[in-house]
């Protein structure tokens, strides 16, 4: 059994996901499962997901007939397709360096309780174009969940997208699918929830 599913839920990314797919199958860290989800994309997503559905690290590719309206109802479906301990949901418009998911794997059992773990980021455009960065000074420390919370959720929001962050899959069958509902900033009730649950590193 994978110890990490990797999703990857997809909408008019096209030109993305060649990229996506390919930072996530060449992981030096290769106990993983990866789920690709499309929302109805009318770009040629569909082509690019098919060209690597025998791959066998893929265990999963849905393609909906009907936009959801939002992407969290796509994580959601994700996160219920998936069979590992580690859900690390990676959007399809970025990619990664191939070392992050074991960094991601280290972190989040340095402690039992880790609910999360989580990395820098980068917010690049065209080509290789730093824009900006996210820092934070504690990343080396396990961060106790109300701290986290109040500190880095609440006021500010460290985990700036799903694709910087690995979560314990048996904390998210405690939180509620409100997050869904949302078009934008679903993200931040659903780290919120998880967070709930234990540590963050």
């Amino acid at each position: 059994m994978p110890e990490v599913s990797v999703i990857i839920p997809n909408y008019n990314h096209a030109k993305f996901l060649v990229q996506r797919i390919e930072s996530v199958l060449n992981q030096t860290y290769q106990n993983f499962e990866l789920i690709i989800l499309d929302d109805c994309s009318d770009d040629n997503s569909q082509q690019v997901i098919l060209s690597y559905k025998n791959h066998p690290k893929i265990s999963h590719t849905v393609f909906n007939e009907i936009n959801s309206g939002g992407p969290f109802y796509q994580w959601e479906r994700g996160i219920n397709l998936a069979i590992g301990k580690y859900v690390w949901i990676a959007e399809s418009d970025d990619w990664c360096e191939p070392s992050l998911l074991q960094e991601l794997v280290d972190g989040i059992k340095k402690d039992s309780q880790c609910v999360i773990s989580y990395c820098q980021m980068s917010c690049i455009i065209n080509d290789n174009d730093i824009k900006w960065q996210s820092y934070h000074n504690y990343l080396s420390e396990v961060v106790e969940s109300k701290t986290f919370i109040e500190k880095y959720l609440a006021v500010h929001v460290s985990i700036y997208n799903a694709s910087m962050a690995i979560f314990k899959r048996s904390a998210f069958e405690f939180i509620s699918s409100d997050f869904t509902s949302f078009k934008f900033s679903g993200d931040r009730l659903f780290w919120i929830q998880i967070a709930q649950h234990g540590k963050t590193h």
